[in-house]
């Protein structure tokens, strides 16, 4: 193992959480996805006690905000039948 990699702090979801301006729920929904990648430090199989890297957090930001806004579809508004009276 690095010096690097032992000297490196490590994120918790909840700083991620506050540093984004979300809740913890979208940090833990990109975990599970795979979007951003994550290390389970916790000591059993119970609940995980999710580490992220800065670099991870890094390269998921940037996929992030390199990603294309789609564009709205504008739909047409239905038109009524014309009705012609002939009197």
């Amino acid at each position: 193992m690095s010096t690097t990699a032992t000297t490196r702090r490590m994120l918790k979801p909840k700083e991620i959480a506050e540093l984004w301006g979300a809740d913890i729920e979208a940090v833990l929904r990109v975990i599970a996805t795979g979007e951003l990648r994550a290390f389970d430090i916790a000591s059993s199989r119970g609940r995980p006690t999710w580490r992220i890297d800065p670099r991870d957090l890094q390269d998921f930001e940037d996929r992030r905000a390199n990603a294309k806004v789609p564009k709205t579809v504008k739909r047409k508004r239905a038109q009524s039948p014309t009705v012609d009276y002939i009197g």
